[in-house]
């Protein structure tokens, strides 16, 4: 009787450890499937950015030839600062001895051609940013206050409602709400942040029952959800651009990124020049204390009129450039 109890005990044990072992390969089978996902989700946004650049370099064509100049000779603080290559012209003009055809050009990465394709990459790099979500649509996602939330990613764009123009949205349906959502909504329940799509009035996804279980959150507070356990993660784990959160586009940004050398030079010299314009009645003010001393020394004297010299040297030649 006891060895039977045994026996059918031990069936039991070894019944539950295979369910279990099964639901674990059920498990690591899913796992693998969405990450299988994620990847080629991933490879599809790459292939439409490698697409979009071809596409690109089509429309603006092979390079026109460019016939170098002496501003491509000149060096870099002389030429480039203080522009004295333009001296040989000047001297030819006084002679009159200067034609159309000698008058320089624009150098080869300020012509139209350059500076075009040069801001029009940087666009480029912000509008795939700006839409690398968009083949994530579907893939299961948490909020960043909270990892035992569960959600999936419904939508990624503006609400204009909001007020804010620059900041990007993100609409996530969830099946286990973030807590402080939930709280939010216990507090007051006329004020509730679930929606079924609709933010303020404004319509913008849709959720698959159409109920109020979605909320409108920041892209920067929402985290697309690693499938396999960190210690099982190969190569690194999940593809880069589910890590790349959404980022507004900006004219003013891919100018100044594409085309801002000459003004960012420009920066600390004026910051050089106002330093010395600032410095230099300090400098005058211990040498008016130096001239009323009852025995001045020539060696404060000599170190006076070197910082004199000094500043104003610097003050003008930053001066120059501006």
């Amino acid at each position: 009787m006891v060895r039977g109890a045994d026996a059918e005990a031990r069936v039991a044990l070894l019944t539950l450890e295979d369910g279990q072992s099964e639901q674990q390969r059920l498990r690591e089978k899913m796992a693998a499937e969405a990450m299988r996902n994620l990847e080629n989700r991933a490879a599809q946004l790459n292939t439409q950015r490698h697409r979009r650049r071809q596409r690109l370099n089509e429309l603006w064509g092979p390079e026109p030839p460019y016939k170098l100049q002496a501003e491509d000779d000149a060096s870099w603080l002389c030429g480039q600062i203080y522009y004295t290559w333009i001296g040989d012209l000047m001297f030819r003009a006084a002679r009159e001895e200067l034609s159309e055809a000698d008058m320089p050009r624009p150098t080869q990465m300020s012509r139209a051609y350059n500076a075009g394709l040069i801001v029009s990459r940087v666009l480029q790099q912000q509008h795939f940013r700006r839409h690398v979500w968009d083949a994530y649509i579907g893939v299961a996602v948490h909020h960043r206050r909270d990892r035992s939330s569960a959600g999936e990613l419904c939508w990624v764009g503006y609400a204009q409602q909001k007020r804010t123009p620059r900041q990007l949205y993100a609409g996530v349906e969830w099946r286990i709400p973030p807590a402080h959502r939930l709280k939010e909504e216990a507090k007051d329940a006329s004020r509730t942040p679930f929606t079924n799509g609709v933010v303020e009035g404004e319509h913008l996804f849709h959720t698959v029952s159409g109920n109020t279980t979605a909320t409108c959150e920041r892209v920067e507070d929402i985290v697309i959800t690693c499938p396999i356990p960190e210690k099982k993660q190969r190569h690194g784990g999940m593809p880069a651009t589910t890590q790349q959160r959404p980022k507004h586009m900006s004219v003013a940004r891919a100018l100044f990124s594409a085309l801002g050398y000459h003004v960012y030079l420009l920066i600390p010299l004026r910051l050089l020049r106002d330093a010395c314009q600032l410095a230099v009645p300090v400098v005058l003010q211990f040498y008016i204390h130096y001239l009323e001393a009852a025995h001045p020394s020539w060696r404060d004297g000599v170190l006076l009129v070197l910082a004199f010299s000094l500043l104003t040297l610097v003050q003008s030649a930053s001066g120059t450039t501006n």
